[in-house]
């Protein structure tokens, strides 16, 4: 199921941690801390590890997508002995039937471009899935780690000066520290997370939060049941089930999420769901309020005269703002009288001739190309989706130089683990490390492909390039047709909006023509 679980912290010196300790954890990688010469080692861990990448901002150097080298740079940027060197978020993704590791690497990867990345932070993501997802222990614990930057990068390195815009107001009550305001990342993720399954066609929405919420388990005590914070969890999640079993409690949620009215006659009790007999069903009508009935026959009678009124009266029904429709017939009369020669809806098509056809700007001389020319149509979509396979290409490209750098890190710290005799048997031939190898391969395999892409990100940009000329000829031809177009529907549209004003000019006050109208059903002779 998908939860809205997303938890947020700051990585501190005075807590001693350490951003390369935690993006070695996060990454399951090999590293090692230039600010204290420590080693971290989470090959282990591997076997957990689903995706690892690293999100730079435009125009920053590839050298800082190794992670060893970028967290050493954000360790090296932070000069006092309690700083926060990096902000992790940890966010639950959805292991529901129909999520795919695409899926939840798309959702991760778009909910830090969207919040860190776009402003100018480093993100490193890290899939993580089940611990004993092998054995099928445990099935959907697949969860994310968001390792962010607290500065900005600024050309080859961090900023000064850290995003103090982006970091939480902190106020005290009394002698509380209390976060004042803030992203509630929570409520963040849950939104994103709906989004995204509408866009994609996926049946599925975030669990909404229990009458009586839960606490993250974590791996460790999810494991032992005879932890305190498993039998906690057990009680919640008993009361849970017997609030779902309690007519009241149920109510007040659904109340709560503004899903029920306060209806008298409504009755959740289980010998009121729905009555069966007839007798008992003529006496819950008997006792729902009569000004309900009296609602119900006024709004039928009412949906009754719109339709009479509909096909009658027609376009004089113009003249009566807010939907309202004339009752008494000599009334109608003299609204059809007002009626204007020309319809009002063909006056409003015709005053947006000069724009596009969404109306959300004015059209241009390409536009109106478009219309007339095909194959510059064509040609436009065309470059539109070359310039989407370029985007693509580059981003791939990106992620490619990214994992061959990551492997090259591992060779260097395989490499630096190995002593003489092994480096030398190595070099040899007569004896190979085997992770050193698998490193190896995987580094060129990463550069193949990233050479690959470069080819084909060439090959578009070439095919865009002659795209580019050919619709540029094509539009030199057409430009005198499509600029005499377009001229001749600005002067149209000129014309309708000048005729539109005198039309809407000429008319009463709508606001005079209601009240005239209101005082006249209450019996008022407005003429004393």
């Amino acid at each position: 199921m998908a939860i809205q679980y997303a938890r947020a912290r700051y990585i501190k010196r005075s807590d001693g941690g350490s951003a390369v300790r935690q993006a070695c954890y996060n990454a399951r990688l090999a590293m090692v801390s230039e600010r204290t010469g420590e080693r971290f080692d989470w090959h282990r861990k591997r076997h957990t590890l689903e995706h690892h990448e690293i999100l730079l901002p435009p125009g920053c150097p590839l050298r800082l997508a190794d992670s060893s080298v970028l967290w050493n740079a954000a360790e090296a940027a932070e000069k006092r002995k309690d700083a926060q060197v990096a902000r992790e978020v940890i966010l639950a993704l959805p292991a529901d039937r129909d999520i795919t590791r695409a899926h939840r690497l798309e959702m991760a990867r778009g909910f830090a471009e969207q919040h860190f990345v776009s402003k100018g932070l480093a993100v490193q993501i890290n899939l993580h899935r089940p611990h004993r997802a092998e054995t099928g222990e445990e099935t959907s614990n697949y969860h994310a780690h968001l390792l962010i930057s607290t500065r900005r990068l600024e050309g080859e390195a961090f900023s000064a000066k850290k995003a103090r815009d982006l970091d939480p107001q902190v106020r005290s009550i009394g002698a509380r520290p209390v976060v004042a305001e803030g992203e509630l990342w929570g409520e963040v993720w849950c939104q994103y997370q709906n989004n995204y399954f509408g866009s994609n066609g996926l049946n599925i929405a975030v669990d909404p939060v229990a009458p009586v919420p839960g606490q993250h388990l974590g791996p460790n005590h999810f494991r032992n049941p005879d932890s305190e914070r498993a039998k906690d969890a057990a009680a919640r999640a008993e009361a849970n089930a017997e609030g779902a079993r309690d007519p009241a409690v149920v109510r007040d949620r659904l109340k709560s999420r503004d899903q029920v009215n306060d209806d008298p006659v409504l009755d959740l009790s289980p010998s009121r769901s729905r009555p069966k007999d007839p007798d008992e069903h003529e006496s819950v009508k008997e006792r729902a309020p009569k000004r309900n009935r009296e609602a119900a026959h006024d709004h039928a009678v009412m949906q009754e005269r719109l339709r009479s009124g509909e096909q009658a009266f027609g376009p004089a029904l113009e003249l009566f703002p807010s939907g309202r429709r004339p009752r008494d017939p000599n009334e109608r009369e003299h609204a059809k009288e007002r009626v204007p020669e020309r319809d009002l809806e063909t006056l409003r098509k015709a005053a947006l001739a000069d724009y596009v056809p969404s109306g959300w700007r004015p059209a241009t001389v390409e536009d109106v190309a478009r219309e007339l020319s095909p194959e510059y149509a064509d040609r436009v979509k065309k470059d539109k989706r070359l310039h989407g396979l370029i985007a693509r290409a580059e981003k791939a490209m990106q992620y490619r130089e990214a994992d061959a750098r990551g492997y090259e890190n591992g060779v260097e710290v395989c490499w630096w683990h190995m002593n003489w005799a092994q480096k030398t048997l190595h070099v040899t031939g007569l004896w190979r490390d085997k992770q050193l190898e698998e490193y190896e391969r995987s580094a060129e395999r990463a550069w193949r492909s990233h050479h690959r892409l470069a080819v084909r990100r060439g090959t578009l940009t070439g095919q865009l390039a002659v795209n580019e000329r050919l619709g540029a000829a094509v539009l030199d031809a057409i430009r005198p047709e499509a600029e005499r177009v377009l001229s001749q529907r600005q002067q149209e549209a000129e014309a309708a909006r000048a005729e539109l004003a005198a039309t809407r000019a000429a008319k009463p006050s709508r606001n005079f023509a209601r009240e005239r109208t209101r005082e006249q059903d209450r019996g008022v002779d407005l003429e004393r």
